[in-house]
């Protein structure tokens, strides 16, 4: 029997919030989405509806008691909540968390993942949004970016705060934990600019607090960088990977995609019960059709294997209740307990030597423009962005005053660093000199080097190529101590 445990994404959008009353309604919850869903073509299964039209309420304490009982007797060994934390401390949807945190008589055991992304009133209107944030139909004029919840991370001061709120979670004695550590997801790393200060910064405050380290998790990341490790979450990585472009794929090819590659250290390997985001996407939805529960468990058998060979102890399932995008376990009208039932049995039966460790090699559709398309659509965010403070009449110096840096390098002087460079020769903010590969081809009135070679003393280096940033950051840590900014962060947290 194989010692892994199952963790199942948990979704605490269902109950009712006075944002969510006020952007779409009233007593909108992710029970909505579901029940106006409706098939866009023939043999297209929709609306999913629970079993017993159990559309629960997460405010009643006996639906998270039942739920608990649920992944008990069917071997999932906890939940990973969905966690919000924007702008200025704003929190939404914390209450199931918050609750369950008073409720210590139901034995759920829990950790987070952080969806660190803006909410949104149209998806396709804001660049890179919350997908499960409907179009409501009301006209959004050009100026407005429809933000409903932006997405900033601040400075030390911030991250303390949000560290702080969490650290009764990680006290609790069901919090999940990786040899001792609490384990914390967050789900778009790299959005973060200086997620990698503040990794360093909680792994600071949590041993100050007494609970020794925490274990972080990064998904979708191509390689863990200062992350404990790394989540492949599905069907996000496969969709990425293998299945660029296309809308409706079939889940067995999707699974077969997801153990093509050999496995890999600190890689956690995520298995998915299905897909089909139309109940809150409409037509511009993805789907993953035919799945069936005879599937899910040769899915999650092999994944298990390919979780044992890269030493790793946790098998995260996408999802315990993602109803609006066609994830879930819990008990629904078409299928009863049989998703549920083929998890235990994957979990309970299987034999580490006897799961097969590779799959049939399958011929996927893989878009080798997609790495260009994803570096100049974040180029394409920034300077958006850069261009709306501007025609607002703001620059960028108040990033650096507000955080008393007066002078900085600028490393690259591509498109992005060169405009930088003008725009701090404007706003007063000392150039102490350049950084980039070139250095000796480049003119300019300040001193050049390149990351290989010494470099005097400045307050902060700021990071001009944003899609390398990670790298960057990694080898420039090596040489100083001073902050590594990436001018995304720089863009995106002056208010316009």
């Amino acid at each position: 029997m194989s010692d892994i445990k199952i963790i199942a994404k948990y979704l605490p959008q269902f109950h009712r919030t006075l944002e969510n009353d006020e952007w779409w309604g009233e007593g909108f919850t992710e029970w909505t989405a579901v029940r106006n869903a409706e098939p866009l073509y023939d043999g297209h299964k929709q609306p999913k509806k629970p079993m017993n039209d159990n559309y629960y309420d997460l405010m009643d304490k006996k639906t998270m008691k039942w739920q608990a009982n649920l992944m008990h007797v069917y071997g999932v060994d906890g939940m990973c909540f969905y966690h919000y934390w924007f702008k200025d401390g704003r929190k939404i949807l914390e209450k199931p968390a918050e609750n369950l945190l008073r409720w210590t008589d139901i034995n759920m055991p829990f950790c987070f993942c952080w969806a660190n992304e803006s909410w949104i009133r149209t998806w396709s209107n804001a660049g890179n949004g919350n997908a499960w944030i409907m179009n409501d139909g009301r006209k959004i004029s050009l100026d407005d970016d429809g933000v409903l919840l932006e997405q900033k991370y601040g400075g030390e001061k911030e991250w303390k705060e949000h560290f702080e709120y969490l650290l009764p979670f990680f006290k609790d004695k069901r919090y999940i934990k990786h040899a001792g550590k609490p384990v914390f997801l967050i789900y778009k790393p790299l959005s973060m600019p200086q997620v990698f200060n503040m990794i360093k910064y909680w792994r600071k405050l949590a041993a100050d607090a007494g609970i020794g380290d925490i274990y972080f998790i990064g998904e979708n990341l191509d390689k863990k960088y200062t992350f404990d490790a790394r989540l492949l979450g599905e069907p996000a990585y496969v969709f990425h990977k293998y299945f660029e472009g296309q809308r409706v794929i079939r889940y067995e090819d999707a699974i077969n995609a997801e153990i093509l590659d050999k496995p890999q250290d600190d890689t956690y390997y995520g298995a998915f019960s299905g897909f089909d985001n139309t109940p809150r996407m409409g037509i511009r939805g993805n789907i993953v059709k035919e799945a069936s529960p005879s599937l899910f468990k040769k899915q999650v058998l092999a994944l298990i294997r390919k979780n044992f060979d890269s030493g790793m102890d946790m098998l995260f399932v996408n999802a315990w209740n993602e109803w609006g995008e066609g994830m879930y376990l819990e008990p629904d009208e078409e299928s009863g307990f049989d998703y549920l039932k083929a998890l235990k049995e994957a979990k309970d039966n299987c034999d580490t030597d006897d799961i097969p460790s590779s799959a049939p090699l399958l011929k996927v559709y893989n878009d080798p423009n997609a790495a260009i398309l994803n570096k100049y659509d974040k180029f394409w965010h920034i300077l958006d962005r850069w261009m709306k403070l501007k025609e607002a009449g703001k620059n960028l110096s108040p990033y650096f005053k507000i955080r008393e840096i007066n002078e900085v390098a600028v490393y690259g002087c591509g498109m992005l660093g060169r405009h930088l460079i003008k725009e701090l020769e404007r706003t007063g903010i000392k150039i102490s000199f350049l950084i980039d590969q070139n250095a000796e081809k480049i003119e300019s009135i300040y001193d050049s080097f390149t990351s290989d070679m010494d470099f005097p003393h400045t307050e902060a280096i700021i990071v001009t190529i944003p899609d390398a940033y990670p790298s960057i950051y990694m080898k420039l840590r090596e040489k100083t101590e001073v902050p590594v900014i990436s001018v995304e962060e720089v863009v995106m947290e002056v208010s316009s």
